[in-house]
């Protein structure tokens, strides 16, 4: 019996084993057929490599080796019963048929097995898992394998860029099932410091003119891969991204980017872009890595290859030009060695030339070192560079010394700038010559004159410098300038209308001009020379100038004295001046006497003084009436006894005057500021007082504001500045307020004026409207605005006129006082008391305005409540 099974199993045996050897050899030719035959070999091999591609090759050794267990399982058990041999066979036949479906790769078969749980059916479904998921990754790997061979065949079928991104755009589009793709290419920004990307292929997209072209590394979703070269997968779509048009589709946003740098050598040389309505899987991303560096090399090959042609272009231009400069060149040393014969036969002239200009030298320099000029040439920096002997006898100078020194370095300071004029106006005007008088140091310390004529020859090779000519012109000068003022003092003195002498300190007429005939009678002729104590001259002259002669010798300098003269022509005022003339030694030689009648101007002087007297008089009158008029600082103190006025007035009258009234229980005050100051001014004041006091005697009870419309009104209509047949513009500028005391209540309007109000504190301030009352029209003008306010025990209010803040002072005089310093004063003293804030403001005004004069009226009143 056990000889019978075991010639049972021989043919399970058997069988079991040809297919374990046979199913590789099927297996590989079935491949060889399909493909290649190396490549299926190299296939085969790499794959083999590979643990779950080892499990399907050894499917076929596995699947024979299952059913030789399984049979001999069954050989094993037919003593069984013919139930369970039925069951068995049943059991056989679905593991069979299961067996036969993963054979035929059906890895999906719906088995039916009844225990799940047998190991032979347990070991069965796992096998079929393992060998399921080895087929999956050996697709993907075909899938990648002959990706990676397309993309491949593209990178080698474009060389040009834009044709390349083109086809790899539709090529991913439709390899991955993408809809829409975008190729970008990078390069390196003018920063140099980021990455610049710029789209040049894109395909399925619908709208064009929506997509942005160009990136910085970092700038939105590509900026972003570039920066960290890294892909970039996201299924959360931003808002603003180009959305996919399609018949079935319609406008629809994608759910699924996928953003793939192309790195190469840790470069960034491109980005792909695509964009899909379904997600993109893990194999198509992977594949996308896989062959995102081949396509950067291929973009730093083309790069290169382009750059590399460009640089072929101009080296073969580079080229051209040399050959062509070597033509050049060969035929000038052809007319070079020309030249250099013909040169040879001039050395040969010129050495006898030499000889002979080297005997002309000689005699030049014996000619220059004894000539009444000095020649310099000066290089184009002023620097001296050559100096003719002639310096010695002349200046004192050796020539060899003042080499390499700049030329004004003798020059008097007063005439350097002068002396460099001239010198730069010379290098600007080649070929041209310019002349100039200076002063001039000699080697003795001797201040004189030098002429000097500035030629520049720096074109002319021989000399290359700027050629100074230069004399002493001393001796010349003094000689015009005596000339000069001879003459200028013989017109001046012929037509003048002053007398004019000449006395020598020996009393001596030495020269007199024609006034003296007329005051005297005498002719200058009979007094020149003659020894004027003895002359005829009145007694009145010879005395004044006895008296200007001692003066003069007592003090040595200009004296002057006022006489009263008996002339012929009447009574006279004179103004007598007496200038000593001094010799070479200092002494004084003679004294020029210069006497002006003053006479006339002496009237006029007492006419201005009397109608000074006359108009100061008026003035004064004016401010008798304009004091008796206005309120003072007593007046205030009537209605609030916590108060001060700091009233001063530029002139004797003032443009600025308080207003003080009083209307049942309110209490009306102002501080009023008029165009001008002085008489004017104070003219403009009486208006202004007089129309408010016509305001307020009317029966209605007005609000400020009301108040200074009708001011307005009505100094407008004063002035006739309503009708247009007036010139006048002046007008003035108000604060009023309406106080009733018993209320704490308080009203205020302003025409270019403010209130401050102090209160614990803080200080309030509330602004004048920004226009006058009459004075100029203003084009918006409004009704003037009123404001109210509370007040409580212990607040102050203050009012000024501008001339306080408009105050010029300070260190220089050119600072204004300012309303900011006015306000921050009120904020940082009002607490101590309203009769220390007066002294306060007064030597604060005194000590900012110092020596300077005061610029307009001042007016503030401070109220205490």
């Amino acid at each position: 019996m056990k000889q019978i099974k075991k010639l049972q199993r021989l043919p399970v045996i058997a069988v079991s084993f040809l297919l374990g050897i046979c199913f590789p050899i099927i297996a590989l030719l079935i491949i060889s057929h399909e493909t290649d035959i190396s490549f299926s070999v190299n296939l085969f091999k790499t794959a083999f490599d590979n643990s779950l591609f080892k499990i399907i090759l050894l499917a076929p050794v596995i699947l024979p080796a299952v059913s030789f267990l399984l049979l001999y399982f069954l050989i094993d058990r037919m003593n069984l019963t013919i139930d369970e041999r039925n069951k068995q066979i049943v059991l056989v036949e679905k593991v069979s048929n299961f067996a036969e479906a993963i054979g035929k790769a059906d890895f999906n078969y719906a088995h039916n097995f009844d225990d799940t749980n047998d190991k032979l059916v347990t070991s069965l479904i796992q096998m079929r898992d393992n060998i399921r998921k080895a087929s999956e990754e050996e697709q993907q790997r075909r899938f990648i394998i002959t990706g990676v061979s397309e993309v491949g065949e593209l990178l080698r079928k474009y060389p040009n860029l834009k044709e390349l991104g083109d086809a790899l755009s539709a090529y991913f589009s439709t390899k991955l099932n993408c809809i829409q793709c975008a190729f970008y290419l990078a390069y390196e920004s003018e920063e140099r410091e980021k990455q610049e990307i710029e789209l040049i292929s894109t395909y399925a997209y619908s709208r064009k003119k929506y997509i942005k072209g160009r990136f910085k590394a970092g700038e939105g979703l590509v900026g972003q891969a570039v920066i960290e070269q890294d892909q970039l997968y996201r299924t959360e779509i931003p808002s603003n991204y180009v959305t996919i048009t399609s018949g079935l589709l319609g406008e629809q946003r994608p759910r699924a980017i996928l953003i793939t740098p192309l790195i190469t050598n840790a470069s960034v040389y491109g980005v792909i872009e695509m964009a899909s309505v379904h997600p993109i899987s893990e194999l198509h991303r992977n594949f996308m890595l896989q062959v995102g560096s081949s396509i950067a090399r291929t973009i730093f090959n083309v790069t290169v290859n382009e750059r590399t042609l460009k640089l072929l272009s101009e080296s073969q231009q580079m080229s051209s030009e040399l050959r062509e400069q070597r033509a050049q060149l060969l035929q000038n040393a052809e007319e070079m060695e020309q030249a250099r014969i013909e040169l040879e036969k001039t050395n040969a002239k010129l050495e006898n030339q030499i000889i002979a200009v080297n005997n002309i030298q000689k005699q030049q320099n014996a000619l220059l070192e004894h000539a009444s000029e000095i020649v310099t040439i000066v290089d184009k920096d002023g620097i001296i560079r050559y100096q003719s002997p002639s310096v010695r006898h002349i200046l004192g100078y050796d020539a060899e010394t003042n080499i390499n020194q700049h030329h004004t370095i003798h020059v008097a300071e007063d005439d350097v700038e002068a002396v460099n004029t001239i010198f730069k106006d010379a290098i600007e005007l080649p070929g041209t010559s310019s002349f100039i008088q200076f002063r001039y140091l000699k080697n003795n310390g001797e201040e004189i004159w030098i002429e000097s004529i500035f030629t520049n020859l720096l074109y002319d090779t021989a000399i290359q410098g700027i050629v100074i000519n230069s004399r002493d012109i001393t001796g010349r000068r003094m000689i015009e300038k005596e000339q000069r003022l001879r003459g200028q003092m013989q017109a001046l003195s012929e037509n003048s209308h002053d007398l004019i002498l000449r006395l020598g300190t020996d009393k001596k007429i030495y020269y007199g001009n024609p006034v003296i005939q007329q005051m005297t009678g005498l002719t200058v002729k009979s007094l020149i020379n003659a020894f004027y104590p003895e002359s005829d001259l009145p007694d009145y002259l010879i005395a004044a100038f006895d008296k200007i002669l001692e003066q003069i010798h007592s003090v040595q300098k200009n004296v002057q004295t006022e006489e009263h003269f008996a002339t012929v022509e009447g009574d006279k005022i004179y103004t007598i001046n007496g200038i000593p003339e001094r010799d070479q030694n200092g002494e004084t030689a003679t004294v020029l006497i210069v006497a002006h009648d003053i006479t006339a101007r002496k009237k006029i002087e007492a006419e201005i003084i009397h109608k000074n007297k006359s108009i100061t008089e008026s003035i004064q009158y004016s401010y008798r009436i304009q004091n008796a008029l206005m309120p003072t600082q007593q007046t205030l103190r009537h209605f609030f006894p916590e108060c001060f006025m700091f009233y001063r007035s530029k002139d004797i009258v003032s443009g600025d005057f308080p207003y003080i009234y009083q209307k049942g229980d309110n209490i009306f005050i102002a501080a009023v500021d008029c165009t001008g100051h002085g008489v004017p001014g104070a003219l403009m004041s009486f208006v202004g007082y007089f129309t408010l006091n016509q305001i307020m005697n009317e029966p209605k009870d007005y609000s400020p504001g009301q108040i200074l419309d009708l001011l307005h009104e009505r100094v407008q209509k004063t002035l006739k500045q309503d009708t247009g047949d007036t010139q006048a513009k002046d007008g003035m500028d108000i604060a009023l307020c309406k106080i009733n005391r018993k209320h704490f209540q308080i009203e205020f309007a302003g025409a270019h004026r403010p209130l401050y109000h102090y209160s614990e504190g803080n200080v309030t301030e509330f602004k004048g409207d920004k226009y006058p009352i009459a004075g100029m029209y203003y084009k918006n003008r409004q009704a003037f605005t009123n404001h109210s306010l509370k007040v409580k025990p212990n607040d102050s209010i203050f009012m000024n006129t501008d001339g306080l803040p408009d105050q010029f002072g300070g260190s220089d005089g050119k600072q204004k006082f300012m309303s900011k310093r006015v306000k921050e004063l009120i904020g940082t003293h009002a607490a101590n008391g309203i009769g220390e804030m007066e002294q306060l403001f007064i030597n604060e005004f005194d000590t900012w305005k110092g020596p300077y004069k005061q610029m307009d009226d001042v007016l503030l009143i401070g109220i205490k409540f």
